[in-house]
């Protein structure tokens, strides 16, 4: 029995070494998140991805205009940055050569930031955290796709696609009305139209090491 128990441990201990040899570690990489209201306040707050071949995972992390309102987080991937002529903007989206996709990477009712203002009254400012994920596949059915190709993030293309990531606050749902509009899609939300609060820009990273924002 020892010696059977000796094997069984010496093979899953070679399994895991095999495994592990072929693990990806990916790479990380971190941005800026920039003010894209009209008070224009420049760094707001920060995000981070962790990249692979087969997808893209992380975390934006910001201050935002106002508490309380339902806010949206929108994934911007250029698939083929060398194609975009305007910098990789809003314009090079209809490039079919970028292989551009803007879609929904989840929502969040935001907190109040605790700040007040001078007479003891909160100051209205909020804080938004959002965890999101990207496989590199085909966008599944259903999920909000506001413009480009429903392939998202192509397969294999987690190191060389630019990534874009874009939060919108939504006005507050009137009484009685669907919060889902507001968190899962922008287009024609419910309580009216979104706007853009908030940015943040990653490079391409076809290197072992990410560059960090450039912004």
């Amino acid at each position: 029995m020892k010696i059977l128990r000796t094997t069984l441990i010496t093979s899953l201990g070679a399994i895991l070494l095999v495994a592990t040899a072929h693990a990806e570690h990916g790479r990380y990489q971190t941005a800026n998140v920039l003010d894209a209201t009209a008070a224009n306040q420049g760094y707001v707050g920060a995000a981070w991805l962790m990249r692979t071949a087969d997808g893209i995972r992380g975390s934006i992390m910001t201050n935002s205009s106002s508490a309380g309102d339902p806010y949206t987080l929108w994934i911007v991937v250029f698939n083929n940055p060398e194609a975009c002529v305007n910098g990789c903007d809003g314009s090079d989206l209809g490039n079919a050569d970028v292989g551009g996709s803007v879609f929904n990477g989840g929502g969040a009712v935001v907190a109040a930031n605790g700040a007040l203002k001078k007479n003891g009254k909160p100051a209205g400012g909020g804080v938004v955290n959002i965890d999101f994920s990207i496989p590199a596949h085909p966008l599944p059915d259903g999920l909000f796709l506001l413009v480009g190709d429903p392939n998202g993030l192509y397969d294999g293309n987690g190191y060389d696609a630019e990534i874009h990531l874009v939060i919108d606050r939504h006005p507050k749902p009137a009484p009685g009305m669907s919060w889902i509009p507001d968190l899962t899609t922008t287009n024609f939300p419910g309580a009216g139209p979104a706007t853009n609060d908030s940015f943040a820009v990653f490079v391409p990273c076809p290197d072992e090491s990410c560059l960090d924002s450039v912004l």
